[in-house]
């Protein structure tokens, strides 16, 4: 019963929980998802799916239903353990809003600072 359009490049599909992509409803834990995702984006400089074609929407979304997502090697521990609860496979176990998630990284030490 819903319809998901944009204008974003069929590389965007990487931000989707893939429960939207099945066709399941909208909801604050495809959110959080979709959070999770932006942040691994931000953090590390690729996406969890890898380098998704952004010529073949078909193949694109391929990989996101058939290939787990993957946190970038390198990624540092603690960011890296947010994504990791935003995008877990369970929404019932994924942090319950963003206010969590950015509290959560708020209470990162930030690069270069000293003690």
């Amino acid at each position: 019963g819903q319809t998901t359009t944009g204008v974003g490049s069929v590389t965007a599909v990487e931000y989707l929980d893939p429960a939207i992509v099945r066709g399941e409803p909208a909801t604050r834990a495809t959110d959080i998802y979709a959070l999770g995702t932006t942040l691994h984006r931000a953090a590390s400089g690729v996406g969890i799916h890898g380098d998704l074609p952004d010529r073949d929407p078909l193949l694109a979304l391929r990989r996101v239903l058939s290939q787990p997502p993957a946190i970038a090697p390198g990624l540092d521990p603690a960011i890296a353990r947010i994504v990791t609860d935003c995008i877990d496979p369970d929404p019932a176990r994924r942090p319950s809003t963003a206010l969590v998630v950015a509290e959560a990284i708020e209470g990162l030490p930030v690069a270069g600072a000293s003690a």
